[in-house]
């Protein structure tokens, strides 16, 4: 059927339409009003209730400890109650169990009905702390090499120098022969400490022992010892430094003022320094390992200190034309050794105003076999600074350094434990303390040229030793053991608690402390204290200075320095033994203290060669003209014009 529609139909339509959208809007929106944000409501202004906690710890918090034992209490219960708790009786007094029974077994006795009995067990000594074990064994080496050439044209170049090897080799012996204990072996193993503390006491006993260079020896040392000699203060180090290693005094800025001068450009000048090297060695060792009040020991007391000093020094310098030298300080070499004993009694500080009374109970350790404080170092520095250098003119300020090499080897420990009022040993106590120390310096140097104008340094050397043994503890030792420590001893190699022995209770030492804190070793203690170090130098230079660069300039300033070289030992070793005054032995005490000191000075008495003499090293150095007779050769080492081996002088002793 086809309708036709008019067009103002159509319009109504679409008005109707618009009507109803608007309609529809408007109610959403009166919907939408209901939802209104709410405001936030007001807080509780009550104030926030505080739980205060009891953080309050009723239990000591102590360190760690596996395997703890649970002390059972000291009364033990046994029996069974009646249901009528009126017929409950208890003993007046604790029966005492018997003592051939085992405490380990509870105890079971047949009694009446409705009669609970208890016996008193006694309980062991508490465990006191561990001391452990320190072994400390450091090997400190430094190897550089630092042969260089210089060479600026104008002369002929002075060849290698090959008899530095076989001269260092030779000096590095000689130190070594100083120490009369070098021969003997090096301990490997715990057991063979206490064998080398025994072959160098046993060194020193014997009929020909009579070392070159010893300055004193005895029971024990005691002073400051400068080159063999006593002395009331050591020498300051700093006021003894070369000058290159002395402090500079920066100068204030002064105020700038501006000038306006006429000038011809810088000043001619070289600088050249050649040596110069610093090669130092420092070891601090401290031992507090075993800190004790008193000490028992049942076998043998083996006490050693040993200090051995040596320097080994060649300082022939050879100077070939009319060079001619500045006044430079002389080659200086100290060996500075120190001995201390001092003796403290903490102990009686801690003790209560109650002098009478003895300890009740006591912490107890027990160390089944050997016990080890050992602390053993080694430092070695080597450096071969053998320069060559062909100096000319440069027409300006030129500064060469061929040397200045520094090289340190710094070590610092301290064993620190844990304090005993008392400590017993059933082995033997050994207490050694060593340091041995060496400084070797091959400074023969070689310059040549005419009419040289200008400064020369080729000594200006320095060569220090400085050691120092510090001993704290008792200052003798009583013969014989008290028969409660050896009670006490018997009893800690049965088991590991035993109790306190009566003889404590009225002990001298002890009057006035309430417990005792025990260390019981039923072996040896070995306390060994080891330090080595050594400083070799090989500064070697050569120099030679063209003549026509001189002629030509005649105004410029030249400085030259083959020396200013510093090698340094220092070493300290602080070995505290007890902070009380009681010490026990039941054996033999062997105690005894040495010192070397040696100075050595190789190829000659360190003074410098006519220059009208050519020797032979002079001209093996420089070599000749062809048209030149240097007359024999024999003795004159050749040396080839190009050389490429390695300059290492002390490779064989590196192995």
């Amino acid at each position: 059927m086809y309708a036709y529609l008019p067009p103002y139909d159509e319009i109504i339509a679409h008005f109707i339409g618009h009507w109803e959208f608007s309609e529809e809007t408007a109610r959403l929106r009166h919907e939408l009003l209901t939802f209104r944000y709410r405001e936030n409501e007001v807080p509780d202004e009550e104030a926030l209730r505080l739980h205060e906690l009891d953080v309050i710890q009723p239990h000591a918090i102590k360190y760690f400890q596996p395997g703890v034992e649970h002390t059972p209490h000291p009364y033990e219960f046994y029996g069974h109650s009646p249901i009528d708790p009126a017929r409950i009786k208890l003993e007046p007094k604790p029966a005492k169990r018997p003592a051939e029974q085992d405490d380990s077994e509870p105890s079971h006795k047949s009694l009446p009905s409705g009669v609970i009995g208890y016996v008193h067990r006694e309980a062991g000594p508490d465990l006191g702390p561990d001391p452990g074990e320190v072994l400390f064994v450091v090997k400190q080496q430094i190897f550089l090499e630092d042969n260089d050439v210089l060479d600026l044209g104008g002369a002929d170049r002075p060849l290698v120098d090959l008899t530095v090897t076989p001269r260092l080799a030779e000096m590095l012996a000689d130190t070594v022969a100083v120490n009369p204990f070098s021969a003997l072996d090096v301990p490997s193993d715990v057991s063979s400490m206490g064998d080398f503390v025994i072959a160098v006491q046993q060194t020193i006993a014997a009929d020909d022992f009579a070392p070159d260079h010893l300055v004193a020896s005895g029971d024990t040392l005691s002073g400051i010892y400068v080159n063999g000699e006593m002395a009331e203060e050591a020498p300051l180090l700093d006021d003894l430094l070369p000058e290159p290693f002395q402090p500079q005094d920066t100068p204030e800025p002064a105020e700038e003022t501006v000038q306006h001068e006429a000038s011809s450009g810088a000043e001619a000048s070289l600088d050249l320094m050649a040596g110069g090297n610093l090669l130092v060695n420092v070891a601090q060792l401290s031992n507090s390992g075993m800190l004790t009040g008193v000490i028992g020991v049942q076998g043998d007391v083996r006490q050693l200190d040993v200090i051995v000093q040596s320097n080994c020094v060649s300082d022939q310098d050879t100077l070939v034309g009319e060079i001619a030298a500045s006044v430079a300080p002389p080659t200086m070499a100290l060996n500075v050794a120190t001995f201390t004993h001092s003796q403290l009694d903490i102990a009686s500080s801690t003790r209560s105003g109650d002098t009478e009374a003895g300890p009740s109970n006591w912490s107890v350790t027990v160390v089944q076999g050997d016990l080890v404080f050992a602390q053993w170092l080694v430092q070695a520095t080597f450096i071969y600074d053998n320069d060559i250098h062909v100096l000319n003119s440069t027409g300006s300020q030129s500064n060469f350094v061929t040397g200045a090499d520094l090289a340190q080897n710094i070590t610092s420990f301290s064993a620190l434990g844990t304090y005993y009022d008392l400590i017993i040993i059933g082995g033997t106590l050994y207490d050694a303390n060593f340091i041995v120390q060496s400084n070797v310096l091959l400074d023969d140097d070689f310059i040549s040229g005419d009419g040289y104008a200008g400064s020369v340094s080729t000594g200006g050397n320095l060569l220090y030793n400085g050691a120092s043994i510090s001993n704290i503890g008792a200052g003798g030792w009583a013969l014989g053991l008290p028969s409660h420590y050896q009670q006490a001893l018997e009893d800690a190699e049965d088991g590991d608690r035993p109790a306190m022995p009566s003889g404590f209770l009225s002990d001298a030492d002890y009057a006035g402390m309430s417990g005792l804190s025990v260390l019981i070793v039923t072996g040896s203690i070995f306390d060994l204290h080891y330090v080595r170090q050594l400083n070799v130098l090989g500064d070697a230079d050569q120099v030679a200075i063209a003549q026509a660069a001189i002629l030509d300039d005649q105004t410029a300033n030249w400085q030259v320095t083959t020396g200013s070289n510093a090698l340094i030992n220092l070493a300290a070793i602080v070995d505290v033994d007890t902070l009380g005054t009681g010490a026990y032995v039941d054996g033999v005490v062997y105690s005894d203290a040495i010192l070397i000191q040696a100075d050595i000075l190789s190829g000659g008495d360190g003074g410098r060669f006519d220059p009208d003499v050519l020797v032979t090293e002079a001209i093996a150095f420089l070599g000749a003209d062809a048209g030149d007779d240097c007359g024999d050769s024999d003795g004159v080492i050749a040396a080839p014009t190009h050389h490429d081996a390695s300059l290492d002088a002390m490779q064989s002793m590196l192995v």
